[in-house]
This record gives structure tokens, C-alpha cells and sequence, in this order.
């Protein structure tokens, strides 16, 4: 029998392979996906990013504007005979708009402006390109913005207002009724350019020494010039170490914004009237500002020590027992409060009351026609109700104690002639004589003498924003300090003081805006066409604000744009368009005297507007729109009727109160206390302070990821006395 095995084979499969042509398919689809879902998390984490920026730049708002909200009710709350509000605005950058940075980071040119150092570094490369061809010029990044300042007199609905000041042995915090509220953007103080030492030793310093002057101006580059160490070179040894900023104030969007409270806590807080080892009522280690005003502490304790006052110079040279600390190299010996300056950023107590502030603002009065007023030391203009500084019996014994010097009180010290400001009790400011001037010489000379002295309230604080190096050790025997400074080393309490009036770090813009709300006024009683394009700028009932925004959007030159800032005086001159003070409505700012007899016709000449000028160079005696940087105490002379050499120093200095540099302009508005009369007097009804007060802020977050910041606006309602 044949067996037949068959066997089967089977043909191996076929094994085909991706086509290239698959292959780059499939690699362009998975690379879509991949680039797709890339960027829909990228959208994703940025709105994410955004949203968490954004969010933290709302709640750093809602928390300005509820401090802001309570300040102006602490306003409200007063008496409007008993406070003054005064608005100081600054532009920086293309002030003129004429999309160039002309003589650009000159000392009277513009600022070219930029919100970070990457802005700044972008422009840079586009002007090596060719793409621009300088700052502000088409696409460039600089900014321009606003740096203003707005502060008034408040007193708290409940309680007292609080000093951030600490005190030693458990002392229960400074407190006062009523307190100075200011508002504006803050300039940081210089890096200590020793620290940390090269061969550190026993004999270097611990921690970096503080400096007590701005590391330069706003929006000045590192290595530029620090225009503060110019101005301030008398007053602070060393200077010269500080000629050059280095750039801690240069990008705006990262400029510090604050609010202080000073308090007026009266004339105790400057120590006690009967010995100097007595121990005040806030406590001998607290510091305190002798004056509301900056300006006269340094002409009076300053630049007197030494001179005028003596061996009382104890001034602020923030050194040794004078410090007003229990002296590192003598714990057992207590000392006197000691003076600082309100803009070193390191006090919040005021050696006035708030009658001593409107008493002394307002000068004080000729006491009769013809007759020579009586020793300024026994005038009621006085700055202090009590303490160390108020009584002409008061004695000064520290200094006996000190250095076996023998001195005379106060009132031996204090002057006897009108234009010697020699005493810290003198008064501020000599109304003028009413029987050598006719009324309106008196009503100018008057209200001259009232809106400088207001405004030389004004002060920048140096704050900082950063945390502060503590040395607990206060045994500074055998250290070296390279820096004359102030103080060696910051005491723990002075510290901690640099950051107490900080809002936020990160305001690039602020500004202030004011008008009428009784009446309500301006608002546009008919459609306005500033600049004649056919487009209406404002329609019928809007309303109007007075500040220095340009209001004719095709201004490109200094002469046309301030012509068209929106100040009162441009719009009641019409100079912003053909018979606007007809297309406003009638107005009448309630300050006229009650019979205003010579007065020149027109309100522009009697509201609280001091124009748009750079004080330095002002020459013409333009009724309404002066400043003195003198203060008047004689009426003779044919300059408003004050000679323009004769009086107090620095009533108003921008340099000194950090306002505008010279070439540059200020828009300052003040509402007074009283309105003057004719006869060199004020009226008994107070100045009318009815207003609407518009705040805008551009915020940043601090990783700069909101691309220009955020702004934000608030409009309050001020109404001082109901």
C-alpha cells in the first residue's frame, strides 16, 4: 500500500513598509496636534498668568481706593474753616507732544520715560535698526505720565488717627485727632555704595547705612545726575558720594505710590517744657516733625545750627545723644525727642496742633495801622501750643548737662526784628500793613502769603520697598562708617519706619482732577469741538475736569499744548476754544471778599488755581498765579506790594519740597482756610471746598504681565463742613 504524505507550503506573507511619503503624514499630523495643544496650553497658562495678574492688580486697587475713600471722609468730617486742600501736578516725558524727547535727560529737557528695562532695551534696538528714531517717536515704548500730589487736613470719623512710630517699654502707640493726609508717588534713597564691605573686620559696619537723600529724580537713568544732590548739598555732608543716580527711580512701573498721615500732635511731642529729661507724653524716643512744613525745619534747625540757635543746633544731624535714642554709648542718659525731616520717610508726628497749623499758615496779622509788630516771640502766630519750643520761660537745660554750656532760654534766642527767622517759635509769615496799600494790593499780598505757605506744605517721601537690614547690637564703639551719614547704625525703629506710608510699588501713573460739586460745575452746556476736526470732544452736559490734560489732541508744541491744558485759567481765558466761558455756564468760585472794590473783573482771578508754570522762572507779577519763594512782611514795593527780596526763605521751594525741577512746569490748585479780604485780614466764612476729586492710577503687577499696567479711576465727593 502507497502512503501519499502531502504537504502543504504556504507562500510567506508580504511585509510592506510606510511610504516616506506616509511617514511625513503622519509626522505632519502628530506635529499639528502636538503644536495645536502647545498652544492651547500656552493660551491656557496665559490667561491663567493674566488672570492672576490681573487679579492682583484689582485687589492692590480696591485697597488704595478704600483707603482713599476714608481719608476723604476723614476731609468731610471737618470743619471746612479748620482745613485746606491743595493739588500739586507734574507730567513727565513728551510733555509737549511733539513725539520727540527734546534736549532729552537735560536738566531742563524732557525725560524719556519707560515702563521696565525691557521697553527701554527694545527702543534701543529699534533705534540701532532704524525702525524709530528716538524715544516717543511712532512705534517707541517711552510713556508720558503723571506725577502728582494731593494732601489736605482730615480728622478720623471714630477714634484718633495712630503713629506707625513704635516705642520702647511697651508704650502704647502715638495717637492725634486730626493728621496732614498726603498722597503721591514716593522717590527711593540710594543703595549704600560700602556695603557689603571689601575686608569686612570688627571695625566694618553690621548692616548698610541708610541715605536720607532721593537716589535722583523720577525716570533718571543710573549714572545720570542726581539733581537732589545738587540741591541738597549744604544740608547733607558727603553729597558729593551721591552725584550720580543709580538708577532705583528710573522705570515707572515700579515707582512707588504712599499715603501718610502725619499727626498733629502739638507742641509736646517736640519734649518736655519744664526739663529736658522729662518724659514727654509719646516718649522721648519717638522723632517728630518740628513743623508741618519741611522748608522751615531746615531753615530753622538746619541751617541755623550752630548760627542763629546756637549751641540748640541740635538740628538733624541724627547722631550720638542728639539722635533722641538712649544713647548706645550711654543707655542711662535720656535725651529729648529729636527734629526729623516729614520727606526722610522715617516720622509721622507733627509738633503742631491743627490750630497751630491754620493760626501759622495764615501769618500773622499787622496789629495796627502803623504800628511795628511786637517781637515775633510774643506774637500769637506762634507754631507750638506747648511743650519744649511754646514757652518764652521754657528752658533748655540739655545742652548745660551735655557740654557745660550755659544757655539763655528761647525767648532770648527768639528774634526781635520781622525779617529775622531766627527763632523756632517765630511766625511764618507777616501780613502786610493795611495803612501804606490800597485794598488790592492788600487782598494780593494777602492771598500770596496764604497759597505759598500751603504750598510749601508739599513734600516728597524717600521711602523703601524692600525689607530692611536690623542691627540689634546698638554698641557701635569701634566701628567705622565710611559715610558721614545722618545716623550710624538705623536704629531697629527708624527701619521700619521707611516703608510705613507705602501703598503699592508699582505706579507708573497718578493723577488728580478736580471740579465744583456745588454748583455743579463746568460741564459743557453745549456739543464743544476743541480742535475743529468735526468730532465733538464733549457733549451737551458732560462734565468738565481741571487738571493739565491737553485738551486739543493735535497740539505738537509747548506753546499749543499748554494753551490747551484743561486748567481754568485757559478755559475762562477761551484760550481752549472760542467763547468756552459762555459754552461752561456762569461761575462764581464763592472767594471774592464780600465788596470787592478794585478788584479786577473775572473769577479766574479769585479760585483756587495757581496756573501751569515753572516757578523758577516766573518774572511777571501776574495777579493770581504767583508763588513766593519769599515770604512778603513788609506791603512797600511795586511787586504786588511785597519787594521781592524781603522776608522768610523757601516759602515755596520745589527744589527743596522735590517738586518739578527748573525748566519744567507745575499746575498747583489751594483751597485756604479763609479767603482774604481788603484789608489784609481773611473773611469769617471759610473758602469754599464743595469739590468732586478725580483719581486715576496706572497699577502694574509685579511680574509686568499686563502689558502698559492697568488703570484704574475713582471720583470722590469732598464737602468739608456738610
Amino acid at each position: 500500500m502507497k502512503i501519499i504524505i502531502a504537504s502543504t507550503r504556504f507562500a510567506p506573507a508580504s511585509r510592506r513598509a510606510f511610504t516616506l511619503v506616509e511617514l511625513l503624514v503622519a509626522i505632519g499630523v502628530i506635529s499639528f496636534l502636538v503644536v495645536g495643544i502647545g498652544q492651547v496650553f500656552q493660551s491656557v497658562g496665559g490667561l491663567v498668568s493674566i488672570g492672576t495678574a490681573s487679579a492682583e492688580v484689582e485687589q492692590m486697587a480696591r485697597s488704595i481706593e478704600r483707603q482713599m475713600r476714608d481719608d476723604f471722609r476723614s476731609l468731610s468730617a471737618m470743619d471746612s474753616a479748620d482745613t485746606f486742600i491743595a493739588i500739586r501736578m507734574r507730567e513727565l516725558g513728551d510733555v509737549n507732544r511733539n513725539g520727540v524727547c527734546d534736549n532729552c535727560g537735560a536738566p531742563d529737557g524732557e525725560t524719556a520715560v519707560y515702563l521696565t528695562s525691557d521697553d527701554r532695551d527694545a527702543d534701543n534696538r529699534d533705534i540701532a535698526d532704524g525702525v524709530i528714531d528716538g524715544p516717543y517717536d511712532k512705534t517707541s515704548r517711552a510713556v508720558t505720565v503723571r506725577l502728582d500730589e494731593i494732601m489736605f487736613l482730615g480728622q478720623p470719623i471714630l477714634g484718633n488717627y495712630t503713629s506707625f512710630e513704635s516705642g520702647r517699654n511697651a508704650r502704647p502707640p502715638a495717637q492725634a485727632p486730626a493728621a496732614l493726609i498726603s498722597y503721591g508717588q514716593s522717590l527711593r534713597p540710594p543703595r549704600d555704595p560700602n556695603w557689603p564691605p571689601d575686608n569686612p573686620n570688627q571695625n566694618s559696619p553690621r548692616i548698610p547705612q541708610r541715605i536720607f537723600i532721593p537716589d535722583g529724580d523720577f525716570g533718571v537713568r543710573q549714572g545720570d545726575d542726581n539733581r537732589f544732590q545738587k540741591d541738597l548739598t549744604s544740608l547733607y555732608p558727603n553729597s558729593s558720594d551721591f552725584d550720580k543716580a543709580t538708577g532705583r527711580n528710573e522705570y515707572a512701573g515700579s515707582w512707588i505710590l504712599s499715603r501718610q498721615a502725619l499727626l498733629l500732635a502739638g507742641g509736646a511731642a517736640a519734649g518736655n517744657d519744664l526739663s529736658p529729661f522729662g518724659v514727654t507724653t509719646f516718649g522721648n524716643e519717638r522723632e517728630y516733625a518740628p513743623f508741618i512744613r519741611d522748608i522751615t525745619t531746615i531753615d530753622r534747625f538746619w541751617s541755623t545750627a550752630g548760627g542763629g540757635l546756637g549751641a540748640l543746633g541740635f538740628g538733624l544731624d541724627h547722631q550720638g545723644p542728639r539722635s533722641g535714642r538712649y544713647d548706645a554709648r550711654s543707655v542711662n542718659r535720656i535725651v529729648p525727642p529729636a527734629p526729623r525731616l516729614i520727606q526722610h520717610g522715617r516720622v509721622d508726628i507733627c509738633a503742631q496742633n491743627i490750630t497751630d497749623v491754620k493760626r501759622w499758615l495764615q501769618g500773622e496779622p499787622w496789629p495796627s495801622s502803623g504800628v511795628t509788630p511786637p517781637p515775633l516771640r510774643l506774637q500769637k502766630s506762634s507754631p507750638f501750643d506747648a511743650g519744649r519750643f511754646d514757652s518764652v520761660a521754657s528752658f533748655d537745660a540739655y545742652e548745660n548737662d551735655m557740654n557745660g554750656i550755659d544757655l539763655n532760654d528761647f525767648g532770648d534766642l527768639a528774634s526781635t526784628a520781622p525779617t529775622d527767622p531766627g527763632s523756632v517759635r517765630s511766625q511764618l509769615w507777616q501780613r502786610p500793613d493795611p495803612s501804606v496799600n490800597n485794598p488790592d494790593q492788600l487782598y494780593y499780598a494777602t492771598r500770596t502769603g496764604i497759597r505759598s505757605a500751603i504750598a510749601g506744605v508739599f513734600t516728597r517721601l524717600i521711602a523703601e520697598d524692600e525689607p530692611p537690614y536690623i542691627d540689634r547690637n546698638r554698641n557701635t564703639t569701634g566701628i567705622n562708617y565710611p559715610i558721614n551719614n545722618f545716623q550710624d547704625p538705623s536704629d531697629t525703629e527708624d527701619a521700619y519706619m521707611d516703608s510705613h506710608a507705602v501703598l503699592t510699588s508699582q505706579c507708573s501713573n497718578f493723577e488728580v482732577a478736580w471740579r465744583l460739586a456745588d454748583p455743579d460745575w463746568p460741564k459743557a452746556e453745549e456739543d464743544l469741538d476743541i480742535d475743529g476736526d468735526g468730532s465733538f470732544e464733549y457733549r451737551t452736559g458732560d462734565r468738565i475736569w481741571f487738571d493739565i490734560t491737553p485738551q486739543d489732541p493735535n497740539a505738537t508744541s509747548q506753546n499749543t499744548v499748554d494753551r490747551s491744558r484743561s486748567t481754568v485759567q485757559n478755559w475762562l481765558s477761551n484760550l481752549i476754544i472760542p467763547s468756552a466761558r459762555q459754552k461752561l455756564g456762569d461761575i462764581s468760585f464763592g472767594a471774592l471778599p464780600a465788596n470787592p472794590g478794585a478788584l479786577p473783573d473775572g473769577a479766574a482771578n479769585h479760585q483756587p488755581e495757581l496756573g501751569y508754570q515753572d516757578w523758577h522762572n516766573v518774572v511777571s507779577a501776574s495777579y493770581g498765579f504767583r508763588l513766593r519763594d519769599t515770604v512778603p512782611n513788609t506791603p512797600s514795593g511795586t511787586n504786588m506790594g511785597v519787594p521781592a527780596n524781603v522776608g522768610y526763605p523757601s516759602i515755596y521751594n520745589p527744589d527743596i519740597s522735590m517738586g518739578a525741577p527748573k525748566g519744567q512746569k507745575e499746575y498747583l490748585a489751594i483751597w485756604p482756610f479763609h479767603a482774604p479780604t481788603l484789608n489784609g485780614g481773611y473773611e469769617s466764612d471759610a473758602f469754599p471746598k464743595k469739590l468732586q476729586i478725580r483719581i486715576r492710577m496706572t497699577l502694574h503687577d509685579t511680574q509686568h504681565r499686563i502689558k502698559g499696567g492697568k488703570k484704574f479711576e475713582f471720583i470722590f465727593d469732598v464737602s468739608p463742613g456738610g
